[in-house]
């Protein structure tokens, strides 16, 4: 078959995101451009897009050393199904011919969706479909296509329960998205944030956060887009829903600690006023005495361009609240406390400058009364004193 002949694949599940920056770097395209495949300016557009793809992950390369080892599937009236990256890569080697298998005439859209999950998502690929291009995929097959849960999760290799987790995942980037105001533009979210959106679906399913109410929910998610847009890592957003779900209030403090502290100046928007520093904010909120620390939570993180300015004074003071609890439980440890006196003790040299010095001698008596006592208490035979 000649290698001029198949068309793209529009609806590929490897460029949805691909598709949402093309339309981003052609802001005079309308947002349905993609829906007309048989469009020459979509399938030039889609040419386009794989080919900055295969250059990316070196597949042109790999190509021109092994060359066609797998037949196209192509679908009775030209349209490639499975191999849209390789015939970009072959035609722009000068390729004319390539070995392509056809569907039947009769295959429906929704079977045509199915051979594609068989053939690229169950499988081991040299270049692995992105996370967000595959739960687009997902959500594709069941609201536009109406394929079962359960069939796709066949098809893919996966429990149906996954399915299940990867469309809720799928729903929190949505949000993320429409938070940051970027609706539908996928490739604006974090390369690296998958696990981070594992850890936010997971988290706000928890039980410390089951109880609460709708606010304080809303102020955790909101905090964790904002330290996703930071790129801040999955640990970020479990210590952010651990720390937002049992201690707020002390978070909040924190926070305005950091801020009267720092002038309200060390974590400002540039080019913003003091109206608009997130830090200055939360001051304000406690002058006023207004809301909970989830509501002044929420109204700190709701806009993302002062949220991510807030997010390091936060994970600041999450750090501090951890290492409050790590201090308070080395101090009730008593073997940990003790050898930890003992070597201060150690260190310790009385010069001749010391010499009669009477708060160093009550100190010293102090702590040997503390000794005595200590050593009682393990003797069991304290006395009464």
């Amino acid at each position: 078959m000649r290698a001029d002949f198949p068309l793209y694949n529009i609806k590929s599940g490897r460029t949805h995101r691909a598709q949402s920056a093309y339309l981003e770097r052609h802001p005079g395209l309308t947002r349905d451009f993609f829906q007309d495949p048989e469009d020459q300016r979509v399938q030039q557009a889609q040419k386009e897009i794989l080919l900055r793809m295969i250059g990316e992950k070196d597949l042109d390369e790999d190509l021109k050393e092994k060359k066609q080892q797998t037949p196209l599937v192509l679908t009775k009236d030209g349209y490639i199904v499975d191999g849209n990256r390789r015939i970009t890569a072959l035609r722009e080697q000068g390729v004319t011919y390539v070995t392509a298998v056809v569907l039947p005439e009769d295959a429906t859209a929704d079977e045509i969706y199915e051979t594609e999950l068989t053939l690229q998502m169950a499988r081991d690929t040299k270049a692995e479909y992105n996370w967000i291009d595959e739960l687009l995929h997902i959500q594709y097959g069941i609201e536009e296509l109406g394929e079962k849960a359960a069939d796709i999760a066949t098809k893919m290799r996966k429990s149906v329960e996954a399915i299940a987790a990867d469309l809720e995942i799928l729903s929190y980037v949505n949000q993320y998205l429409e938070w940051a105001s970027a609706r539908g533009q996928f490739h604006k979210v974090p390369q690296n944030s998958k696990q981070p959106f594992i850890d936010l679906s997971l988290g706000l399913k928890g039980q410390a956060v089951k109880g609460l109410s709708k606010t304080a929910k809303e102020a955790i998610k909101v905090a964790c887009f904002a330290a996703i847009h930071s790129s801040s890592g999955y640990e970020a957003i479990r210590d952010i829903i651990r720390r937002l779900s049992k201690q707020a209030e002390a978070v909040v403090e924190k926070l305005r600690e950091q801020g009267i502290k720092e002038g309200n100046t060390s974590h400002k928007v540039k080019g913003a006023d003091d109206d608009e520093d997130p830090l200055a904010r939360l001051a304000a909120a406690d002058a006023k005495g207004t809301g909970t620390p989830h509501v002044t939570l929420a109204a700190v993180f709701s806009d993302p361009d002062r949220a991510k300015a807030a997010v390091e004074p936060l994970m600041t003071a999450i750090d501090e609240l951890a290492e409050e609890e790590r201090e308070e439980s080395r101090s009730n440890n008593p073997l940990r406390a003790l050898t930890r006196a003992e070597a201060l003790l150690k260190k310790i040299r009385l010069d001749a400058k010391c010499r009669g010095d009477a708060k160093i001698g009550q100190t010293l008596e102090a702590i040997t009364e503390h000794v005595d006592r200590l050593a009682e208490e393990l003797a069991g035979t304290k006395k009464k004193r």
